[in-house]
């Protein structure tokens, strides 16, 4: 024996198929047909929606010069300008000059640390001899013209290292 349960388009407690059962009133409306015109209840267009549909239309068009200006912005964004090259290289001379001077400065000290030692020796020797040999009374007097050049020397270089790290501090590479 079958079930009407095994039927297809049957169901149990009703012998219609479902398909050509008319719709029940407050049930959904029929399936439409393709092709069929439905008519709108929509509101008359505006000029934004005219524009927008437009650009839908355009869509892939839009999207390229989109895609493209993208691209143009981000190369200039990525890649620095001359201005920001120009200061780039003002900070970085700045950069070498303040080493520079920081190293004459350091350099003129050594040399007088060393002058000044040799300076002492002979000076003790004088003490204890009551005189200098003439070269070593020749090399004194070098040794005292030699510290006061290398004090200004070191003067010079501690001036040059103040006045770079005084332009830095005022961000004077910002104009170049």
């Amino acid at each position: 024996m079958i079930a009407i349960a095994d039927c297809p388009g049957q169901t149990m407690g009703n012998s219609l198929p479902e398909a050509s059962s008319p719709p029940v009133s407050g049930g959904s409306p029929p399936p439409i047909s393709p092709g069929a015109v439905v008519p709108s209840s929509a509101p008359p267009a505006t000029t934004f929606s005219k524009v927008f549909q437009a650009l839908k239309d355009l869509k892939e068009l839009v999207g390229i010069v989109l895609f493209f200006g993208a691209g143009v912005v981000w190369v200039g964004g990525y890649f620095a300008t001359k201005s920001q090259l120009g200061e780039l290289r003002c900070l970085m001379q700045a950069q070498i000059d303040l080493a520079r001077s920081e190293n004459d400065f350091n350099a003129v000290k050594t040399e007088m640390v060393n002058a000044s030692v040799l300076l002492d020796a002979l000076t003790g020797r004088k003490d204890t001899q009551g005189t200098l040999s003439p070269a070593e009374r020749q090399q004194f007097f070098q040794l005292e013209a030699g510290l006061e050049d290398l004090k200004k020397r070191r003067a010079a270089a501690q001036e040059k290292a103040d006045r770079v790290r005084a332009d830095l501090d005022h961000n004077i590479c910002a104009t170049h």
